[in-house]
């Protein structure tokens, strides 16, 4: 029968990788040796600095706004300068490209820093910022027949109808502070539901007097 072969331990290393600056090389190798480390290399790395420059993009941007406008006829600047920046597009390109459509003809501008596309037909008695009723109207009626709705899904709303989103928070602190709705979740939940409006009683009249008689007052039946 064979010896059987005694099995070695294994031994366990790692290779360390670092940076450090020119200067700091001597002192750093010094004590990388000091601590036991044994150095098997090293490489000089050039870092070239450079300027960022304006990134080139395959869509002009007045296509690109265009583009956008199809599924926003009716918007505010800063909604199509946020689109811009969120697809790494600088804010100037995009207020140079709402004039290249507005001397196309293809964008009109509006109160304020509103836009519309041409082909969208202008409301009659538009109020400021080009729509025909206000934030607080439109509110009203999306949650008229609701039982609850959240600030997202009239932010939504609003991004739909061209409004800034913005504004739809002031808005339910004023409706909240009327009695027109109520919050139903935690504070900063976005959580609301509507409440019917409380009718004013008119106050009860004195019956006139027949014959000279005293005035009698309208007596409520519960005493």
């Amino acid at each position: 029968m064979a010896p059987r072969k005694q099995q070695l331990p294994a031994i366990y290393k790692f290779r360390v990788i670092s940076e450090c600056e020119v200067p700091e090389l001597g002192p750093m190798l010094v004590k990388m040796e000091q601590a036991g480390l044994k150095v098997v290399g090293h490489e000089l790395v050039t870092d070239t600095l450079a300027f960022a420059g304006n990134k080139k993009h395959d869509v002009k941007a007045e296509d690109f706004l265009g583009e956008w406008t199809m599924e926003h006829p009716t918007f505010p600047i800063k909604e199509a300068v946020a689109h811009f920046r969120a697809n790494s597009r600088s804010p100037a390109s995009c207020y140079t490209a709402a004039k290249v459509l507005v001397e196309k003809g293809l964008l009109k501008k509006l109160a304020g820093s509103n836009y519309a596309r041409t082909d969208v037909k202008a409301l009659a008695h538009a109020k400021p910022g080009g729509h025909e009723s206000s934030g607080t109207d439109d509110i009203r009626r999306f949650i008229r027949g609701r039982k609850h709705f959240s600030t997202a899904q009239l932010k939504d709303l609003f991004r739909e109808h061209g409004r800034n989103p913005h504004s739809v928070s002031p808005i339910l602190d004023k409706m909240a502070k009327q009695k027109l709705i109520k919050r139903t979740g935690p504070s900063g939940s976005g959580e609301y539901m509507p409440l019917a409006k409380a009718k004013k009683i008119a106050p009860k009249k004195a019956l006139k007097a027949l014959n000279g008689a005293q005035p009698v007052i309208e007596a409520n039946a519960n005493g």
